[in-house]
């Protein structure tokens, strides 16, 4: 009698183990489904944020490269400038010069 108690007990404890692994096993699966669901809902807020943001470094980009040009333009135009300048000086100081003579010649 007591080996068929045995038995029994273990059959129970059995088919009571067996019923919490499948209820372990469901929970797992559905934590599994709401873990990819979370993922998927990030996912979807991620793609259009990173998008804007990679369209946001190209504008970026785009007017760091058009202000180097114009720094450049700027450059030239003020190289240019400045070398006109000391020529329109020089030309200015050797007028000057030559009034200074003409001047100097009249009044004496």
């Amino acid at each position: 009698l007591l080996s068929v108690v045995t038995e029994i007990n273990s059959e129970l404890e059995k088919e009571d183990l067996s019923g919490k692994i499948c209820k372990l096993s469901r929970k797992v699966q559905d934590t599994k489904v709401e873990v990819c669901d979370f993922m998927k809902g990030k996912y979807k807020d991620f793609l259009p944020n990173l998008q804007d943001s990679e369209e946001l470094m190209e504008q970026v980009g785009e007017l760091s490269r058009e202000l180097d040009t114009l720094k450049n333009c700027i450059d030239v135009y003020s190289c240019y400038t400045k070398q006109d300048a000391n020529c329109y000086q020089a030309k200015y100081k050797e007028g000057s010069k030559n009034i200074l003579v003409v001047m100097n010649y009249v009044m004496n």
